[in-house]
């Protein structure tokens, strides 16, 4: 079991130390990484974090394999495991950081285009803008009305006494005792009790 081991580890070590040689050639020959002002990586040392990256997917599928078969010991896959793992994840966080200011810009064009959009819309529609609320017209102040009268309901003016129509009184009566204003058809003060002047039993 240990030589499987330990061709299993060899073999992943080549296939990293053929990325990080495959690197250092670049960067000896004028191609090496490419560091932005913002800290973001050039497209050499991105190519050589994918590689990197699809080497440590490989191996962890290996080690996956060589488990099932029972070439190595549960032990040693999940050490194994663990360290591809953990250099995976720190190789997607240098990817994703490399991508972080691709990303900013592209979303403040996406959002400066579709403010430009909205700018532009009504005009590309033919002028055909939100249509403003037409203000309703004010409603007409009341005309002032009379007094009703209670029998026929012609409308009188106020100080009408009677009806201009059926000539029933429509003048509240006011009583000449105490002042109290009663209805036009009352015979005596609600006030009071008095007998009004004026009332339909008055001759």
């Amino acid at each position: 079991m240990f030589p499987t081991l330990f061709m299993v580890l060899a073999g992943s070590m080549v296939m990293l130390g053929l990325a990080a040689l495959w690197q250092s050639l670049r960067s000896a020959f004028g191609g090496g990484p490419a560091i932005g002002s913002d800290g973001a990586v050039g497209l050499p040392e991105r190519t050589a974090l994918v590689a990197e990256k699809q080497t440590l997917l490989r191996a962890i599928k290996d080690i996956q394999f060589e488990r099932e078969l029972g070439k190595i010991s549960e032990e040693d896959f999940e050490r194994l495991d663990k360290a591809y793992r953990r250099r995976a994840k720190q190789v997607l966080a240098l990817l994703d950081q490399d991508l972080e200011p691709y990303r900013v810009r592209a979303d403040k064009e996406i959002a400066d285009a579709m403010g430009e959009a909205e700018d532009r819309g009504p005009y590309r529609r033919g002028g055909s803008g939100r249509k403003k609320k037409k203000g309703t017209p004010a409603k007409q102040a009341a005309r002032p009305r009379g007094v009703e009268c209670p029998a026929c309901g012609v409308d009188n003016a106020k100080d009408a006494v009677f009806c201009k129509a059926c000539a029933v009184r429509i003048a509240p009566l006011v009583c000449a005792k105490c002042g109290t204003e009663n209805d036009p058809d009352a015979k005596f003060c609600k006030a009071c009790a008095a007998k009004l002047e004026g009332g339909d039993d008055d001759e």
